[in-house]
């Protein structure tokens, strides 16, 4: 894949925040567009091949609140 981005149904855009961190709690990306992803870069430069974690945060439709964690692994 070329990036790494949320995706889903029923989701408000206009509420919608993904986060991707580095082991050390760094935050290396942040997103408020649910169609902008993540191209495994830190400041224009490839970061390491390495397994990070995300967070996103949103509200569907019907104005619920949803938040998720997890990982994505970073390979060249």
């Amino acid at each position: 894949n070329d990036g790494f981005k949320g995706t889903g149904i029923g989701i408000d855009n206009s509420t919608f925040n993904l986060w991707v961190f580095d082991r050390w709690g760094n935050e290396l990306f942040h997103s408020n567009d649910l169609e902008k992803s993540w191209d495994g870069k830190v400041k224009g430069i490839i970061a390491q091949e390495d397994t990070y974690v995300w967070k996103v945060t949103f509200n569907d439709i019907e104005r619920k609140e949803h938040a998720y964690k997890g990982i994505v692994n970073l390979l060249k």
